[in-house]
């Protein structure tokens, strides 16, 4: 089964043993809107979304779903 965008986010996030508030401060985003995006809510915009790509060091295909593989490179 594929995962959403929310319950990627989250997995990534609780891997750094981070908080939403931690989280979203190093990604340049507000407190709700990671909230919002882990719960499936909103959607992040493409500026966003690449810097949640690069904070976690994971592909946007594997974000949106496109790929399985988080980070193809490695």
């Amino acid at each position: 089964m594929n995962r959403s965008l929310g319950q990627k986010l989250k997995q990534l996030r609780e891997k750094k043993e981070l908080t939403q508030k931690e989280a979203s401060d190093r990604i340049g985003c507000t407190f709700n809107m990671l909230s919002n995006y882990e719960l499936d809510k909103r959607e992040p915009n493409i500026g966003t979304l690449k810097s949640i790509a690069i904070f976690y060091n994971v592909s946007i295909d594997y974000l949106v779903g496109i790929s399985e593989t988080p980070n193809p490179l490695t």
